[in-house]
């Protein structure tokens, strides 16, 4: 389950200190997570070699989302001089259907390819997300707050999102691996999509992988990497967002509390030690 760190939050403004006016969170519950996986394995001989194959179907029920799953200490002034705040989680939000499907075939030792898809719909309750709504100003000047689920308090909304790639082993030594994954504007997942070689399935919008994998020694692979990633959308690895997606076209240049690239290139090297 998820668990709500802190006591306190930004409800308001007071106008006679200037600065923001903290509450106390009451009634919030853990998120549940509920999961299942089928994996299927084929095994075949044909055209001269050994098809491995491998079937995946997983399913996943997300209850009682809040909206910021881990609390943090930051500098945020509070009234009465205190110099920090704790950063937590506001209201449970609803809950969320995941599901994913991969599709993975090895051709003999050389060749392998894979294609996976997902897909999310969130079951909103009416609560939006407190975190970020602490002007109390005319609604013109109003910061709204994080609103609910995938931008929809009210609304189900869907996401999607396919994964595809291969890899050539021309020996064991080396491998070559080409990957491209898309998400759609209200596509989540539980990465935060940031630029990072373990992180990309989590993006709104594009990102190709191309990489080299030398195993030098054994359980020892240096793998050197380029990553490109294409945003459309902000809020990238978010389950909340203060309006529909729509709004939040990178294209459109949208008006954003927080910055959003639109796009991300990235170099990596790293070395894996498998046991």
């Amino acid at each position: 389950g998820g668990q709500v760190a802190g006591s306190s939050t930004t409800v308001g403004y007071n106008f006679s200190t200037g600065m923001p006016q903290v509450g106390s969170i009451t009634g919030l519950k853990d998120t549940t997570v509920l999961g299942a996986m089928l994996d299927l394995p084929l095994l075949v001989e044909g055209l001269g070699t050994v098809h491995a194959m491998n079937f995946y179907l997983g399913y996943n029920r997300l209850g009682n989302m809040v909206d910021i799953p881990y609390g943090n200490t930051i500098n945020f002034p509070l009234p009465g001089g205190s110099s920090t705040q704790y950063v937590t989680a506001t209201n449970n939000l609803g809950d969320m259907d995941q599901w994913g499907l991969t599709w993975k075939h090895k051709v003999g030792d050389t060749f392998s390819y894979f294609v996976s898809g997902g897909y999310v719909k969130s079951h909103p309750n009416g609560r939006v997300s407190q975190y970020g709504a602490y002007m109390n100003l005319p609604s013109a000047m109003q910061l709204s707050g994080f609103g609910g689920l995938l931008g929809d308090p009210n609304k189900s909304a869907t996401g999607t999102c396919y994964y595809i790639g291969t890899r050539y082993d021309p020996t064991p030594e080396w491998g070559f691996g080409l990957e491209f994954n898309h998400g759609s504007p209200n596509w989540y997942t539980y990465t935060p999509a940031t630029g990072e070689s373990d992180q990309k399935l989590g993006a709104r919008g594009d990102v190709w992988e191309g990489y080299v994998a030398w195993t030098f020694a054994h359980g020892a692979i240096l793998k050197v990497g380029y990553l490109d990633y294409r945003y459309s959308t902000a809020f990238s690895g978010w389950h909340i967002q203060p309006g529909p997606s729509s709004a939040f076209n990178l294209d459109n240049n949208p008006v954003l509390q927080y910055a959003s690239p639109s796009s991300v290139k990235d170099l990596y090297i790293s070395l894996e030690a498998r046991f």
